[in-house]
């Protein structure tokens, strides 16, 4: 897999993050560019994830109303 185009940045840390970070890096025998940018990924997707979440609970909610709105109407129509 070809190396993905990457761009340097200067960041400030607080110290536990970064020792934290130098100490996954050494354990993984991973550079800190790949941990910073799994764990990205990950905040990434547990956001899209709650983002999802929220708009099927949206869409939820409003089948519930359609469906209790449209309940005297099928009642209406339906024989006894």
């Amino acid at each position: 897999m070809p190396r993905a185009t990457t761009t340097p940045v200067q960041v400030r840390l607080p110290d536990r993050v970064n020792d934290f970070l130098n100490e996954l890096a050494a354990a993984r025998q991973e550079s800190k560019t790949q941990i910073v940018v799994e764990a990205l990924d990950l905040l990434r997707d547990r956001l899209l994830a709650q983002q999802m979440e929220a708009g099927y609970r949206r869409i939820g909610d409003d089948q519930i109303a359609l469906a209790e709105a449209m309940q005297p109407l099928v009642a209406e129509a339906l024989p006894e």
